[in-house]
């Protein structure tokens, strides 16, 4: 439907002759706890660039967080591949790993069984992709005191059916993992196995396993099949001239609800949708391209609302944000050349 509107406007949404990466449709999810809120920035930044809708949680409670842990493993299992970055604390009780939220304050041991998120959930989330996914651990100290048998993460977890791979960043080697991150996403291929051999590579990291099937987060599309031209017409002899004569200028007539074009000039194409064939247009878009509309808006930063393709409050905000950015009227609704911009 989007690109009946945009070729209903004669816009094209693609250059002839350019090579542009297929990226899949990737879901990213950012905890940033405390200090780690820095990394957390520039992992997001990367991820972006990959073309993947992130969604993040800036210093969670523990509901908060279990919430966001939730979401994550809905949209993952919506999503090709799920990777999710946590830059905090991570501790482990009985080999058994934990996500510390914000707020967390432990009395006893057992206080992280409820006052905590297991590093399982954020893995077995990615899990439910359909290529699958991996999970990112640049720890951080606990802002809080650890009580006796709680301790700092130290080491991958054991890999398990229904997990995706767990890498561990530890012995300050979150920089290099982060580095070897942003420099893949300027390749045409990436490939996940590929970034994950790298860092385990790196001294410090540990990683649960390493896929063996190939995950694609971009590769290039085919080269454009160029169709050869047609040979040049035998010259046919050239008619005698003819006065030339001045054409009646063409009225254009304007339709139903809408101001009247000015003689002889033919209307914008946008100026001829009004308010109410907008919200006529949208209302025609199916659920998967709503979807794709809110994804293009998380990649721009409007939007950080779920991917659930329901234009409410929060995706009519976040098209506002990108109508003020791209100019024009602010209305909520999308024209067909700003669908043709989002895509």
């Amino acid at each position: 439907m989007i690109r009946q509107f945009v070729a209903f406007l004669g816009i094209s949404l693609s250059v002839p002759g350019l090579v542009h990466a297929k990226d899949a449709n990737i879901i990213a999810l950012i905890v940033a706890v405390g200090e780690g809120r820095a990394q957390a920035d520039a992992a997001q930044a990367t991820l972006r660039r990959l073309g993947a809708v992130t969604l993040r949680t800036d210093d969670p409670t523990n509901a908060s967080l279990r919430v966001e842990a939730k979401r994550f493993a809905t949209e993952a299992a919506a999503a090709d591949v799920a990777i999710a970055v946590i830059a905090g604390p991570v501790v482990t009780l009985a080999d058994r790993d934990f996500v510390a939220p914000g707020d967390l304050v432990l009395r006893r041991p057992n206080d992280l069984l409820t006052r905590a998120v297991p590093l399982s959930a954020f893995a077995r989330a990615a899990d439910l992709a359909g290529e699958g996914g991996a999970v990112l651990v640049l720890p951080h100290p606990s802002a809080s005191a650890l009580p006796d048998g709680v301790q700092p993460i130290d080491g991958a977890p054991e890999a398990l059916p229904g997990m995706s791979p767990v890498l561990v960043a530890g012995g300050g080697s979150a920089g290099g993992v982060l580095v070897t991150l942003d420099l893949a996403s300027g390749d045409e291929t990436v490939e996940l196995a590929a970034i994950l051999r790298e860092m385990q590579g790196i001294a410090g990291t540990a990683i649960s396993f390493i896929p063996e099937r190939e995950v694609l987060l971009r590769m290039p599309d085919p080269a454009p099949v160029v169709e050869a031209a047609p040979p040049s017409p035998s010259p046919s002899p050239v008619p005698a001239p003819v006065a030339a004569v001045t054409p009646e200028p063409v009225l254009a007539t304007a339709e139903p609800g809408l101001a009247p074009a000015e003689p002889g000039v033919a209307p914008p194409a946008a100026a001829r949708l009004s308010p109410e064939m907008l919200a006529t247009l949208e209302r025609g878009l199916s659920r998967a391209e709503r979807r794709a509309i809110q994804r293009a808006l998380n990649l721009r930063g409007h939007y950080a609302g779920p991917i659930d393709g329901v234009i409410g409050d929060q995706t009519r905000a976040a098209i506002r944000a990108f109508q003020a950015i791209a100019g024009g009227e602010t209305t909520g609704f999308l024209t067909p050349e700003q669908l043709g911009v989002l895509r």
